[in-house]
């Protein structure tokens, strides 16, 4: 087989079938990483973005086929890794308590079924299997193994993918049980027992979806609380700024008002000063001008001179003014 540029490696299955051990088995390799369901949690590019010379065994990733093909097509290797197809059913019939569990998904948002049993499980296990085939349908570097029948056939992959490491420690893997249905409380359903069943599911995931609620209100609750915080602390430094700023401002306005008024005192000064010579000026040509009156009364022979008299007084006393800044 001539191995693919990034030695990328897809363990396909329906779940329920030996897919840890799998992963585990791979992990003895020294020249490949291996892992199972390690990018489950991710979303977007960053579901797919495995690493070079990696193997993944996810059962998940029947959901994931048409983006899988988009990524890596026909560069990688696949192993389509299969079990009896009812013992695979009969396993997932007993998880259907469990908690973020496939077969509960698939029964009520895939199959939307209320009978929940040995059936909704078969039905869920046929349905992968035909996605995995349609999807492997042209591909060039497929392995098909039987769990059952695993040894030969994991020494063979493990050959044609030029794996190097520990072989008989990673075949010992498969003789170990890992992730077994018996680990979880058995709840296989069937017969009578689906009415009561659906039941009893549909109020767990009643009580589920609120619990999700409530977290999702105390999150909401927390950001809405951390955005209080961060508008008071912003009121706060506006008033603050404000205040400091209405402060130069008060202060700036006092020290224009002192100037103001230092300004008028001086005005006034300069004014009552003005108005003092005016009223001597004034007080000096009503002097002058009645002694030329008394004069001219006193010798009635100069009363035709008098309008060029006082012209002329007046005259004198502008050009005195004038020189006195009046």
């Amino acid at each position: 087989m001539k191995l693919p540029t990034t030695r990328n490696i897809f363990v396909l299955c329906t779940g329920r079938n030996g897919s840890v051990a799998f992963a585990k088995a791979c992990s003895h390799f020294t020249n490949y990483s291996a892992g199972h369901e390690t990018r489950v949690k991710f979303l977007g590019d960053e579901r797919l973005a495995y690493p070079e010379r990696h193997i993944e065994a996810d059962n998940r990733l029947s959901w994931f086929l048409g983006r899988l093909e988009a990524k890596y097509g026909d560069d990688a290797i696949y192993v389509f890794l299969r079990r009896d197809p009812d013992k695979v059913a009969a396993s997932y019939n007993k998880r259907w308590e469990l908690r973020g569990g496939i077969i509960s998904a698939y029964a009520t948002a895939i199959a939307y079924q209320t009978n929940l049993g040995l059936d909704v499980a078969k039905d869920l296990v046929r349905t992968v299997e035909e996605n995995i085939s349609l999807f492997l349908k042209n591909k060039t570097r497929v392995f098909r193994i039987d769990i059952e029948d695993i040894g030969a056939q994991f020494a063979k992959f493990a050959k044609e993918i030029k794996a190097e490491g520990d072989i008989d420690a990673a075949l010992l893997e498969f003789s170990q049980r890992h992730n077994a249905s018996t680990e979880v409380r058995d709840t296989s359903y069937s017969g009578e027992e689906n009415t009561t069943a659906a039941v009893h599911y549909g109020l767990i995931n009643i009580i589920d979806h609120y619990r999700k609620l409530g977290e999702d209100f105390r999150r909401q609750l927390k950001v809405a609380s951390d955005r209080v915080s961060q508008l008071r602390l912003e009121i706060n430094n506006v008033r603050s700024a404000s205040r400091a700023k209405l402060a130069d401002v008060n202060a700036a306005n006092k020290a224009r008002l002192a100037e103001i008024n230092s300004a008028n005192s001086d005005f006034a000064r300069e004014v009552r000063v003005l108005e003092r010579k005016l009223v001597e000026a004034a007080s000096s040509e009503e002097r002058i001008l009645g002694k030329i009156a008394l004069n001219a009364a006193r010798n009635p022979a100069r009363l035709p001179l008098l309008p060029v008299t006082i012209l002329l007084e007046r005259r004198k006393l502008r050009r005195r003014r004038s020189k006195e800044g009046v």
